[in-house]
């Protein structure tokens, strides 16, 4: 993905909101990207996207909490979620 004008601009407004620069502009290409979920292991971003969750268009979690949440609401093959 190239990096344009409006990934900086929005990496600039999250540095402002206290995430460092190379972690606002992951996040910025995850929002540009429309990606629904982005998993990182670091605790303060973690800490930052929680704090600032009204302000981000993609959800952060931790990929081990994420993929117990996933196992649980998972639909066992063959099965319909109406079953």
């Amino acid at each position: 993905m190239a990096i344009t004008s409006s990934i900086e601009d929005r990496a600039e407004e999250l540095e402002k909101r206290g995430f460092k620069a190379y972690d606002a502009l992951h996040i910025a290409c995850a929002e540009a990207g429309s990606v629904d979920v982005l998993l990182t292991t670091d605790d303060h971003v973690l800490r930052k996207a929680e704090a600032h969750s009204d302000v981000l268009r993609v959800r952060v979690e931790n990929p081990i909490l994420w993929l117990m949440e996933v196992m649980v609401n998972e639909t066992p093959r063959g099965e319909s979620s109406t079953d």
